[in-house]
C-alpha cells in the first residue's frame, strides 16, 4: 500500500490556507495541525480496523488480460466493465 501525506496544491491556494490558519492556530502548528494526532487511542484504532473487512472493500482491477470478462458497457464514458 502506498500512502501520500498530502496532495499537491497550487502555491496561491496553499498560502491562502496558511494565512487563514494563522488566525486560528499558533505559528508553530500551522503546517501540521490538519495531520497531527494529539493522543494515542487504541480503541479508536481497533474500531477503525474492525470496519475494514473483505465484505465491505472496494477492489478495482485494471488489466487488458481480463478484457473478455468485461461484459457490461458504461454508456457515458463508453467503456466496458
Amino acid at each position: 500500500m502506498l500512502w501520500d501525506t498530502k496532495q499537491k496544491s497550487g502555491a496561491f491556494g496553499y498560502v491562502s490556507k496558511l494565512a487563514g490558519d494563522l488566525q486560528l492556530y499558533p505559528p508553530k502548528d500551522v503546517l501540521d495541525h490538519d495531520y497531527r494526532m494529539e493522543e494515542f487511542c487504541p480503541n479508536l484504532i481497533s474500531s477503525a480496523l474492525d470496519l475494514m473487512t473483505p465484505e465491505n472493500m472496494r477492489l478495482v482491477l485494471s488489466s487488458k488480460t481480463i478484457e473478455k470478462e468485461c461484459t457490461l458497457f458504461e454508456p457515458i464514458y463508453k467503456i466496458k466493465y
